[in-house]
């Protein structure tokens, strides 16, 4: 019975060290500052920059009045799809994902993989 209580002692004497020690380096990493004890300023957000403001006499031209390139939805095109084609391959060959093939073609990854020798699916740059 005297091991088994000696072992215990050891045990919690192991812990409990291993705590102060935790504790003696959580403190001195805190005290190990620059020596000024307020807070390092934080730069607060840059303000944003002011919108110009267009006269009210000069007509503001609107998405609709000239297209923005950046708006211009492309032209989808058709890929029929070849003995040995899987979705992973059509969407590398046509630079795009397998998302975006999805989306494209109106189901999820999952249904669009059951791909058919014939089958033709929507692709976003076309395929050589």
């Amino acid at each position: 019975m005297g091991t088994e209580d000696n072992k215990q002692l050891r045990w919690i004497f192991a812990v409990g060290l291993s705590l102060a020690l935790h504790v003696l380096v959580v403190f001195l990493m805190v005290g190990m500052g620059d020596g000024d004890p307020s807070p390092s300023p934080i730069a607060p957000p840059a303000p944003e920059p002011a919108k110009p403001s267009i006269p009210a006499s000069t007509p503001a031209q609107t998405p609709a009045s000239k297209p923005d390139e950046a708006t211009v939805e492309p032209v989808p095109k058709t890929y029929v799809v070849k003995a040995g084609d899987n979705l992973s391959k059509i969407a590398k060959l046509d630079g795009s994902t397998l998302a975006e093939l999805a989306e494209l073609n109106g189901t999820d990854v999952k249904t669009l993989s059951r791909l058919q020798v014939g089958q033709k699916i929507k692709v976003k740059n076309g395929i050589d």
